[in-house]
C-alpha cells in the first residue's frame, strides 16, 4: 500500500490522540477557610463584618452587634468572654431575637462554628443548613452554661454540601453569647482544562502537511 495513503488514512486517529494530549484533566483542590475575626479589631467594639469575607465567598446579616474585643483586649462592654481563635468575637447581646446568617457565594462543606456564654448564663444553640431555599437539618449543642473567665463555648458543625446556615438561640432576650472561628471548605469545580501549547496540534498540522507532500510526490511518479 502507498505509504502517504496509509498515512492519510491514519490522521483522524492521530489527530484524535494529538487533541487528547493537549488537555489535561486538573481538580482543582479544595482550602478550609477561617473566619476570626481578629483581623477586623481595632479598639472599635460594635464594627459590622457582613461583607468583611466577602472576598471568600462569605457574607454575615441578621440581627447580631458586631465586634467584640474580648477579656484579654480589656473586655470592652463587659462580655465575659475570649473568642477561641484569638480573643475576639463576633457578638450578639439580644440572644433570641438575634438570627445571625452565614450566607456563601458557592457551595461549601465541613461548616462548623463556635459558640460561647459568660459564667452564669444558660443557653441552647442551634444552626439551620441550607441548599439555596431547601433546608438540609439542623444541628444542636443542647443546654450548656458559661463558666470561668473566659466563658464556656461549644461547637456546632455541619457536613454540607450547603449555601447558607442560619444561628439561633433559646435565651431571653438582651442575654449575650458569642461566635468565633467560623471555618467552611468550598467545594471545588471539578474539572479544569488545561491545554498543552500547542505541541500536540503543531503536530498534527505537520503530519498533515507530509502528507500531502507525499500524496503529490506519488501521483508525481504514477
Amino acid at each position: 500500500m502507498n505509504s502517504a495513503l496509509n498515512l492519510t488514512r491514519k490522521l483522524p486517529l492521530i489527530a484524535a490522540i494529538a487533541i487528547t494530549a493537549t488537555t489535561i484533566v486538573n481538580a482543582k483542590p479544595a482550602h478550609a477557610l477561617t473566619a476570626a475575626f481578629d483581623n477586623l479589631y481595632s479598639n472599635n467594639s460594635g464594627f459590622n463584618p457582613a461583607a468583611s469575607y466577602s472576598a471568600q465567598g462569605l457574607t454575615i446579616s441578621g440581627n447580631y452587634f458586631g465586634i467584640v474585643g474580648g477579656v484579654a483586649n480589656g473586655d470592652p462592654g463587659n462580655w465575659g468572654l475570649n473568642g477561641t481563635n484569638g480573643p475576639v468575637f463576633l457578638g450578639c447581646n439580644q440572644a433570641a431575637n438575634c438570627s445571625p446568617t452565614f450566607t456563601f457565594a458557592s457551595l461549601v462543606t465541613g461548616f462548623s462554628i463556635d459558640v460561647g456564654v459568660r459564667a452564669g448564663t444558660t443557653d441552647n444553640f442551634t444552626i439551620q443548613a441550607f441548599q439555596g431555599a431547601t433546608s438540609l437539618g439542623t444541628a444542636t449543642t443542647g443546654t450548656f452554661t458559661g463558666s470561668g473567665a473566659s466563658g464556656t463555648w461549644r461547637t456546632l458543625s455541619f457536613a454540607g454540601p450547603l449555601t447558607r446556615v442560619v444561628l439561633s438561640s433559646t435565651t431571653p432576650p438582651f442575654s449575650a453569647y458569642g461566635m468565633d472561628n467560623v471555618n467552611f471548605t468550598p467545594v471545588p469545580v471539578p474539572f479544569g482544562f488545561t491545554p498543552l501549547p500547542g505541541l500536540a496540534l503543531a503536530w498534527v498540522g505537520g503530519a498533515v502537511r507530509r502528507s500531502r507532500q507525499n500524496r503529490k510526490k506519488a501521483e508525481t511518479s504514477v
